[in-house]
Order: C-alpha cells, then sequence, then structure tokens
C-alpha cells in the first residue's frame, strides 16, 4: 500500500508507483502540495476502537468537513492533502464514517449526523496513506492520550 511521505524523499520511480497503484494522488503533486504540510486535519487508518474519546469524536467530525467539501464543491480545504486522498473515494469515506459511527454508539455516544448514502460514489477503498498505520499509532503514542496503540 503506497504511503506518501515528502517528495524530497521520493524518487521518480516512487512517485511512478504511487501514481499507477493511486492515478488521482497526482492532485497531491500538481496542487503543490509535496505531503509535509500541518497534520491538524486527519481521517485516521487505524481501527476507530483504538482512538480515544478525543480522536474519535474530532475524527467524525473532520470527516463531516472533508465530506461537506467534496459533496458541495466548498473551497474551504478543498486543496489539502487529507481532502484531496478523498477526492473519488466517498464509498471510501461513507465506509469509514459507519466505522467510526459503530464504534461510537458502542460507548454509549448519540449520532445524529448521517451523510447521504446516494453521494458514496467512486472507489469503496482507501489506499492512499499520508503516513503509514505504524505512523499514525507513534503519532497518537507521542500525544500522550488515551488512545490504545
Amino acid at each position: 500500500m503506497p504511503v506518501l511521505t515528502s517528495l524530497a524523499q521520493n524518487s521518480s520511480t516512487f512517485l511512478k508507483e504511487i501514481l499507477f497503484f493511486e492515478p488521482a494522488a497526482m492532485e497531491y503533486v500538481a496542487a503543490g502540495f509535496y505531503f509535509s504540510y500541518n497534520k491538524k486535519m486527519r481521517i485516521w487508518d487505524i481501527a476507530p476502537k483504538k482512538l480515544c474519546r478525543n480522536h474519535l469524536l474530532g475524527e467524525h467530525r473532520e470527516l463531516h468537513a472533508i465530506w461537506s467539501v467534496l459533496t458541495k464543491n466548498k473551497k474551504g480545504y478543498s486543496r489539502h492533502p487529507e481532502t484531496l486522498r478523498w477526492k473519488g473515494k466517498l464509498a471510501a469515506l461513507y465506509s469509514r464514517h459507519n466505522m467510526l459511527i459503530n464504534e461510537m454508539t458502542n460507548r454509549g455516544y448519540n449520532h445524529n449526523s448521517g451523510l447521504n448514502q446516494k453521494f458514496a460514489t467512486g472507489v469503496n477503498k482507501q489506499f492512499v496513506l499520508i503516513d503509514s498505520r505504524k505512523q499514525q499509532e507513534k503519532i497518537l503514542r507521542n500525544k500522550k492520550c488515551d488512545c490504545k496503540v
């Protein structure tokens, strides 16, 4: 599974490999994003059951923001790498939302913000990672929160 890292660390071979597996990744390059950005906006690629309350609810909020940008053609964060990696993958984003809702329900949280399934189109699996799952777990461990990583 390709992992996007700093362009300075990438060879042309790596970029060709990314584009072979994920042609939409070209938008990252075309947009001038070189995968080093403020990572405050994040959809994690690890199991929701591992996330602490803050990261679970925070991801849910960010997912809705990305969904809104992509389904309503909003400008805010439309060129952010986290938004771009979900372009053409609304079915996968919808699936991730369902995973988050299931975990929220398991924890006893109420959920009243569904997504319109008619927009859940495109690829149903996310193959592009900004950070590997191991890197994401390390990021969470370093936050010293209650995530189970």
